[in-house]
């Protein structure tokens, strides 16, 4: 019964292929799971089972599509004006609220933390930065943690840098109390660099999904042959489906 369904979600993509012009998949500078390595190519676990999943839509990857890796703020403002017709990302970004379709499978689940050094306490829920010093990443939103430090009532100050290297750095030179950023491309520079006295705890588990902005013609459409070739790979073991 799965053999037979899966090959009819295949037959429905083939016969039910809409025009769409060429469309940009816009992806945020996310080590290890969306970058762009020194030779300009976009690289990442993310990029090729997106791929896969454009492909098994029915789409021609080399002709339908180009890719980008765009700074945060960048890319959602293109993600609302259309410019940008498909992401790789949290749904809870406040200014893409009702401007977006989400995919019904998540990609991957990803991890914010807070990280602190030396003998100051850990943060485990929102409160507690409350009258601190917060190291951020511009333009992320930290699927909404961002309007509690922004908040006046909570008494924060954000010192905001733009990329996680940097951020890690402040911390290590007393620029701020806690660092909040997601864990996996933290992880990727502390394979590089060395700090003592790190501690982190983790805060949320956010699912990552496909995203379609509302903005391009025909969205509805789009969103719909996406889910059913994601469907088809995650039912395959193509693509695995997020735990």
């Amino acid at each position: 019964m799965r053999i037979f369904s899966g090959l009819l979600m295949t037959l429905m993509i083939m016969f039910v292929t809409p025009c769409f012009a060429q469309m940009t998949v816009g992806y945020t500078d996310f080590p290890p799971f969306t970058y762009m390595d020194e030779k300009g190519e976009i690289k990442g676990f993310f990029h090729e089972p997106v791929k896969l999943v454009l492909k098994e839509a029915g789409f021609d990857i080399q002709k339908d599509f180009k890719f980008a890796v765009e700074p945060s703020n960048r890319l959602y403002s293109n993600i609302l004006t259309g410019k940008v017709a498909i992401n790789i990302g949290i749904p809870s970004v406040p200014s893409l609220k009702d401007n977006i379709l989400i995919g019904e499978y998540p990609f991957v689940n990803i991890v914010i933390k807070s990280y602190s050094i030396g003998d100051r306490p850990v943060v485990t829920e929102k409160g507690q930065f409350a009258g601190k010093s917060i190291i951020v990443i511009r333009g992320y939103s930290y699927a909404g943690l961002i309007t509690f430090l922004n908040d006046p009532n909570n008494k924060c100050t954000l010192n905001e840098t733009d990329s996680h290297e940097s951020a890690l750095k402040m911390l290590q030179g007393g620029r701020g109390d806690y660092l909040l950023d997601y864990s996996a491309p933290i992880d990727v520079v502390l394979d590089t660099i060395k700090i003592d006295g790190l501690k982190s705890t983790s805060l949320a588990i956010i699912p990552v999904f496909f995203i379609v902005s509302k903005a391009i013609p025909d969205a509805e459409n789009l969103m719909k042959k996406i889910n059913t070739a994601h469907q088809v790979l995650i039912e395959k073991g193509i693509v695995k489906a997020a735990n």
